[in-house]
């Protein structure tokens, strides 16, 4: 039998309707009957893994207060704010207050997912997913203030001491 190859096939290109044989888990081959084998993958059941200590349950939002940045500094303050539970805080109607300067930022409508983090920076900015801006011209932290984070039903939900 000879065998033609063409000079110009490069093996690195898809044609046209050019046939494609794509196996999974090899190709069947003819049994002696002419049936192909059995190809199949054989399953497993894999356990669905426990909660932790530290997980919190499905469900559960967990808003904190991560860090202040910059306290003192209005180019630079912000406030790092955590969603560690397993659900989406809807934080629109949250509230950041500051009970020395009776500061308070009341967050717009906007959802934080699982393990997502937002940024309220205290200066003039365009608000994005990551990032919000209070808008305000002169500092609001300073170490040793408590930043005091609200729900909607103004339920105290974390505090944070700035060192």
């Amino acid at each position: 039998m000879n065998l033609y190859v063409d000079p110009n096939f490069n093996p690195n290109i898809i044609s046209i309707d050019q046939e494609l044989v794509i196996p999974v888990c090899g190709i069947p081959t003819p049994t002696p009957t002419g049936e192909p084998t059995n190809t199949t993958v054989p399953t497993r059941n894999v356990p669905t893994p426990l909660a932790t200590g530290t997980e919190p349950p499905p469900g559960v939002v967990v808003v904190e207060i991560a860090r202040v940045l910059s306290p003192g500094e209005i180019t630079a303050e912000a406030v790092e704010v955590i969603n560690r539970g397993s659900s989406v805080a809807r934080l629109g109607g949250w509230t950041l207050y500051n009970e020395r300067s009776d500061d308070e930022f009341e967050f717009p409508p906007i959802n934080l997912f699982p393990q997502g983090a937002i940024t309220i920076h205290t200066g003039v900015g365009e608000d994005s997913a990551i990032d919000l801006y209070w808008g305000l011209d002169a500092p609001v932290w300073q170490p040793g203030d408590t930043v005091q984070l609200y729900n909607t039903g103004g339920d105290l939900q974390f505090e944070f001491d700035i060192p």
